[in-house]
C-alpha cells in the first residue's frame, strides 16, 4: 500500500471519527434524529468510497501527451469534497453555526432564582384577603340580653348556655306560645347605631330542640323610621338542628332602627323554647 492510499483511508477515517463526534453530541444537545441519519449516511458514503478508491492499484502512467493519472479523478475528488463538507454542515458545530447564522438575534437570557421569582410573583399579584365582610353580630357571648326585647305571648327571654350557640356558647332562649294563627309573638332590639341598610342582608340562627314536635315557623322583618315592617317569609323551622334564616333587606331610605324575629306554634296555647344566636347583617 502507497504512502498515498494510507493518507487517504487516515482521511477517511479521521473525517468519520469527527463526524460521529459530532453526531453523538448533536443527538444529546439537538434530539435531531432526521439530521443524524442523514449525516450518517453521508459519513458512511465518504469513508467508503475513499477506502474503495484507496485500495485500488495506483496507476503512474506517463507520457508526453497526457498528464500523469492521479489516484482520484476530478470528478471523484469533487464528490469527495463535497461528501466532507455536507458532512462537516450536519456536525454538531455545523449546524450550530447555520442555527446560530440564521436565527434573529435576541436579546441575552439573564439567570432568576428562585427567590427573584418569587418576589416577581408577589408584586405582580399581591396577597388578596380572606377575611368575611364586615358585619355587625349579637352572638350574647357576654352573658346579656343586648337590649333585646319580647312582645306577645313569650314568657322567657334570657341569655342561656343549655344548648351552646351556633358561634360560641351562649345564646339567646325564647320560649312563647301562640293562640292562634294570627298571635305571632316576636323579639326585637333597636341597634344604637342603626340597624342593617337596603340591599344588607339580615341572618339568624334558631335552634329548635330534638324533643319538639310542634310546627314552629319564624321569620326576620325589619321595621323603618315610619313604624311599616318588611318580612322575610316564614319559614317551617326543622327540631334538632340549627336553622339558618336569612333576608335581605329592601329599600328603607336610610339604615332599620328595629329588627327582629317573629315567631309562630302549632297546636296552639302549648309552649315552645327555642335558641337563637348569631344575628347579625352586611
Amino acid at each position: 500500500m502507497s504512502r498515498i492510499q494510507r493518507r487517504i483511508i487516515i482521511i477517511a477515517f479521521v473525517n468519520f471519527a469527527f463526524v460521529g463526534a459530532g453526531l453523538w453530541i448533536w443527538s444529546i444537545l439537538a434530539n435531531s434524529i432526521l439530521a443524524t441519519i442523514i449525516s450518517a449516511l453521508f459519513t458512511v458514503t465518504s469513508v467508503t468510497l475513499s477506502i474503495l478508491r484507496a485500495l485500488q492499484p495506483a496507476k503512474q502512467l506517463y507520457s508526453p501527451v497526457a498528464p500523469p493519472q492521479t489516484l482520484l479523478s476530478r470528478s471523484q475528488s469533487r464528490l469527495i469534497v463535497g461528501i466532507l463538507f455536507i458532512t462537516l454542515l450536519l456536525s454538531d458545530s455545523g449546524m450550530l453555526w447555520i442555527v446560530k447564522e440564521l436565527s434573529p438575534a435576541q436579546a441575552p437570557v439573564q439567570s432568576v432564582r428562585a427567590t427573584d421569582f418569587q418576589s416577581t410573583l408577589q408584586l405582580a399579584n399581591p396577597p388578596f384577603h380572606t377575611e368575611p365582610p364586615t358585619r355587625f353580630t349579637y352572638s350574647f357571648e357576654d352573658g346579656g340580653l343586648d337590649s333585646w326585647t319580647k312582645t306577645g305571648h313569650i314568657s322567657t327571654l334570657q341569655n342561656t348556655m343549655v344548648n351552646s350557640g351556633f358561634d360560641g356558647r351562649h345564646s339567646l332562649q325564647v320560649t312563647f306560645f301562640s293562640q292562634s294563627a294570627q298571635d305571632q309573638p316576636f323579639i326585637s332590639v333597636n341597634p344604637s347605631k342603626g340597624g342593617p341598610s337596603s340591599g344588607q342582608v339580615l341572618s339568624a340562627y334558631v335552634y329548635v330542640p330534638g324533643s319538639v314536635h310542634s310546627v314552629i315557623t319564624g321569620q326576620l322583618y325589619v321595621q323603618d323610621k315610619n313604624n311599616r315592617w318588611s318580612q322575610g317569609g316564614f319559614v317551617n323551622l326543622v327540631a334538632g338542628e340549627w336553622n339558618y334564616l336569612s333576608f335581605m333587606v329592601p329599600q328603607l331610605g336610610g339604615s332599620a332602627p328595629q329588627l327582629g324575629l317573629q315567631f309562630s306554634a302549632m297546636p296552639f296555647n302549648q309552649a315552645v323554647t327555642v335558641y337563637i344566636d348569631d344575628i347579625g347583617w352586611s
